[in-house]
């Protein structure tokens, strides 16, 4: 993978993963041979292709160069430390290609090593904070504003996994859009410019902290 990124100077590559359970045995594994060429280079890069992608950083191939340039790095004691990483990582990258084949194995233990609502869940700010603070200080929001949106649209709707419980979440959902607005997007100029998918998303949980709003009103009149 690293010789398939350098001949072409990708800034990112991502391959595919073969599951393994627990037991080690290979679960529906098939040897298929690496037919690099068969894979485009993408080019056109925008919040669609971004949201594609999975989360995690152990099937991706970075360009070091990049890393390094714009001081892209983890946060110390964040669930979803990946995806922020990426989300950062992104904006960058001019050169991409995806190659479908299974070449990285992931075994997948049935007792996890970790609380996902401690760790994920219980720090969405720190999370999407972490995020804008980024985005202010590399100019990525006046930049790529855009871009910008739809990364923290994608955050949101990947941090939580499209689980209706925790997407709807009234501290989560308050959380997202408080911090949002601190990236100054003028949304209703770029809304209608985002991917079709990011933007459905998008309005389906602001309806719903509409409604919350809307609530907390109603009962500081009461």
């Amino acid at each position: 993978m690293y010789e398939y990124a350098k001949t072409d100077d990708l800034d990112l590559l991502e391959f595919g993963v073969q599951r393994v359970n627990e037991s080690q045995k290979f679960i529906d594994f098939k040897m298929k041979k690496i037919n690099y060429k068969d894979e485009l280079i993408i080019n056109n890069i925008d919040g669609k292709i971004f949201n594609l992608l999975r989360n995690e950083n152990w099937n991706k191939i970075y360009k070091t160069k990049i890393i390094k340039k714009y001081k892209i790095k983890f946060v110390p004691n964040l669930g979803g430390e990946d995806l922020n990483f990426n989300l950062k990582y992104y904006p960058y990258v001019k050169k991409f290609k995806r190659i479908f084949t299974k070449t990285y194995f992931w075994r997948r233990k049935k007792i996890k090593l970790y609380d996902p609502i401690k760790y994920f869940f219980g720090k969405n700010k720190l999370f999407f904070e972490s995020l804008v603070e980024y985005y202010l200080k590399n100019k990525i929001n006046i930049n790529y504003p855009i871009l910008c949106f739809e990364l923290m649209i994608i955050g949101y709707k990947n941090l939580f996994q499209n689980n209706d419980k925790y997407i709807f979440n009234t501290e989560y959902l308050t959380n997202f859009f408080s911090i949002i607005k601190k990236l100054n997007l003028k949304e209703e100029n770029i809304i209608d410019k985002i991917s079709p998918n990011l933007k459905n998303f998008y309005i389906k949980i602001n309806n719903k902290y509409k409604i919350l709003e809307l609530n907390k009103k109603k009962d500081l009149l009461i």
